[in-house]
């Protein structure tokens, strides 16, 4: 047994029954761990509940396949509680807790506390109440840390695409609402009956808060109807600045639970996103019912850990998917938490592995949507937590969509299309598609007025990720830039340079023969067998073609490298031929240079940018076009300017990652 004095350090322990105090006391240990010593490991039954007395402990999680730990918080707070996932099923430890220094605890087995709590139902409420106010600290903290990430979030709207909405057209009666609310479907309908009686409805109108963060908590609230908006503000920006945490529209969901303990502040701000309604349960009423029946107030509590719980297991998850880039193992490590309580034949279990391949994406969201709607109590839950950590995934999945249809949209353009409308059909496709990613265009300002120029770019390799079933790769950048860039500033993405296909791609064959672009052959193309004055015969009908669709106010897109590669390695060495191209027309082109970024990197957790950069004139650089050393020396400087140029691409993502990742600004409706 502990030193007595340990005991008066404990809240929850003001003036107690002096036999409760001794059986506590007998039934306690005070344990020490050595740094590094395992206090709680992932998964194991949770056989004992403890309090941390000195020394620092750090959570993590196990991945399934993964050998590192995933650090998801640490605390050095005296008395912290650890273990307390033992208070709830499935009656397993959450995570891993390490002494990351010398520890000092003390330990209770979980099977004793429980049975002194119904034993004693008012210590049992009062000593989950502490743990609680604990957990939402924890809580507290991964959301601060996860509000710096960029985090995608669904648009609940299309939660339940091609599925009839949850929501009943009927008005439903308390009692009946209160037995579909995950929290609440728990109690007997005694209780349930009791809360019916001092409940009321409440409606908001779109953009009101219904409840405000950091303010005093008065009452417990859940959805009836419409569409509402969690959001979290780190502590030192309370009242400028939000971060979307989840979106409900669901019945019977919980707004807000603050209002069933005293002296409690709302956690988080509420919003309707559209006209809705709640169900309001005042807190005075409330704490009146819970002094009523001590029997509920202990299930109370217990249910307020489980939902705390479940928010931080979310929160963890997401934080997993967001800092680590590992949202299918944070799903699988989800699910395998609660593998105990999931039936053998739960469609949840196929989820991971359906995600695991970008052709049966949609069928994991089919699948998740689906259990949203007809799952039982946990798969709802669940799944919603799914959805939410897969955020970036499926913006991810609608980009990739749009891809396939960008590509169906020119090889099943009719036979007597002309090759200019399908261009621009294509481009129109690309904008959609882009508009399921994050990107970023700098120097606007640098475009010519007119149209009719010579655009090169940086030309980076594509992510193995966005590759078509035929096993076609669309390349991004270059239709980054004639849709996003050249359709948008002059109404025609232009003609581009590509390479002749090899005999075996179908795919790339079927795709550009319908654009019409200008062919050209590199080391990447078919080889030919040709004779010099057959080869000199090429490059200048290339000229040609080239020059009659300047001279038409056509823009061409060349990159001079000839070859992609990454990010980091680009630009390679520039091939001359843009530049000779821009020499030989009369009146000469501008050469306008664009630098682009992150192509080559899957679009999840990742911004495009494209940087336009101030235009040329050749003949300002090139005095005789038929001298080789001087063309040369030319492209030798313009490569490392063109480093420079690509790091301004880099530069302006990184910031405006950083800017999209801020909370919202807040402005609350007076």
């Amino acid at each position: 047994m502990p030193p007595f004095d340990i005991f008066k350090a404990l809240s929850f322990l003001d003036e107690p029954d002096q036999d409760i105090l001794d059986e506590l006391a007998n039934a306690c240990k005070k344990i020490s761990f050595n740094k590094g010593e395992e206090i709680t490991t992932q998964f194991a039954s949770s056989t004992h509940f403890y309090l941390l007395l000195d020394g620092e402990v750090s959570f993590s999680i196990q991945l399934e396949h993964e050998a590192a730990q995933f650090e998801v918080g640490y605390t050095t707070g005296p008395l912290t509680p650890l273990g307390w996932s033992g208070f709830r099923s499935p009656y397993r430890y959450a995570t891993t807790d390490t002494a990351s220094t010398d520890c000092e605890v003390l330990q209770w087995s979980h099977e004793f506390l429980r049975n002194m709590f119904t034993k004693h139902p008012d210590l049992g409420s009062t000593f989950l109440e502490f743990v609680l106010e604990h957990a939402v600290k924890l809580l507290s903290k991964v959301r601060t840390e996860l509000s710096t990430y960029h985090i995608a979030d669904w648009d609940s709207d299309q939660l339940l695409e091609n599925i009839e909405d949850r929501q009943s057209t009927n008005s439903p009666s308390l009692t009946d609402l209160l037995r579909k609310s995950p929290f609440f479907e728990v109690f007997s309908d005694k209780y349930l009956k009791e809360l019916a009686k001092i409940g009321k409805r409440k409606k908001f109108t779109a953009g009101e808060v219904i409840m405000e963060q950091g303010e005093a908590a008065i009452g417990y609230d859940i959805l009836v109807s419409g569409k509402v908006s969690l959001n979290f503000t780190p502590k030192e920006d309370i009242g400028k600045k939000l971060a979307l945490m989840r979106t409900l529209t669901h019945e019977g969901y919980t707004i807000s639970w603050a209002g069933c303990l005293k002296d409690k502040s709302n956690v988080s701000t509420a919003i309707a996103l559209q006209d809705s309604v709640v169900f309001h349960f005042p807190k005075k009423k409330l704490l009146s019912l819970i002094v009523q029946y001590s029997d509920f107030k202990l299930a109370l509590h217990y249910r307020l850990l489980w939902l705390i719980g479940n928010q931080l297991r979310s929160a963890r998850s997401r934080l997993i998917s967001q800092k680590f880039e590992k949202e299918i193992l944070a799903i699988r490590n989800l699910i395998e938490q609660n593998s105990t309580q999931l039936d053998a034949s739960s469609k949840l279990h196929k989820v991971p592995y359906l995600l695991n391949n970008i052709l049966t994406l949609e069928d994991a969201f089919l699948c998740l949507r689906t259990l949203i709607k007809n799952g039982n109590t946990l798969e709802r839950g669940l799944a919603n937590v799914c959805l939410g950590v897969l955020g970036n995934v499926n913006q991810e999945n609608k980009f990739y969509k749009g891809l396939v249809n960008v590509y169906e949209s020119v090889v099943k353009s009719p036979s007597d299309e002309p090759s200019s409308a399908i261009r621009k059909k294509c481009a129109i496709c690309f904008q959609e598609a882009f508009e399921h990613s994050d990107f970023v265009i700098g120097g606007w300002e640098n475009l010519p007025d007119q149209a009719g120029h010579i655009f090169i770019y940086n030309h980076l390799l594509n992510h193995p990720y966005n590759t078509l079933p035929n096993n076609f790769q669309l390349t991004l950048d270059s239709h980054f830039v004639s849709s996003m860039i050249l359709q948008k500033k002059y109404g025609d993405p232009g003609i581009r340079v590509v390479r002749v296909s090899r005999n075996v791609e179908y795919g790339h064959q079927n795709y550009y023969d319908r654009l019409g672009h200008i062919n050209v052959h590199t080391p990447e193309s078919v080889r030919i067998k040709e004779s010099e004055a057959e080869k000199k015969n090429r490059k200048q009908q290339f000229y040609d073609e080239a020059q009659a669709y300047i001279q038409r106010g056509i823009n061409i897109m060349i990159s001079p490298e000839g070859t992609s590669r990454i990010t980091t390695q680009s630009p390679g060495a520039l091939k001359p031929g843009a530049f000779k191209l821009a020499l030989e027309i009369s009146p000469e082109p501008f050469i306008v240079p664009i630098s682009v970024a992150n192509f080559d990197k899957r679009l999840s957790h990742n911004v495009l940018s494209a940087y336009i950069h101030k235009p040329m004139r050749m003949s300002d650089f090139i005095k005789d076009k038929d001298n080789r050393k001087e063309l040369s020396t030319f492209l030798i400087n313009l490569e490392a300017q063109y480093k420079d140029y690509v790091k301004q691409a880099i530069d302006l993502a990184d910031d405006y990652k950083i800017k999209i990742s801020q909370p919202a600004v807040f402005k609350k409706k007076i």
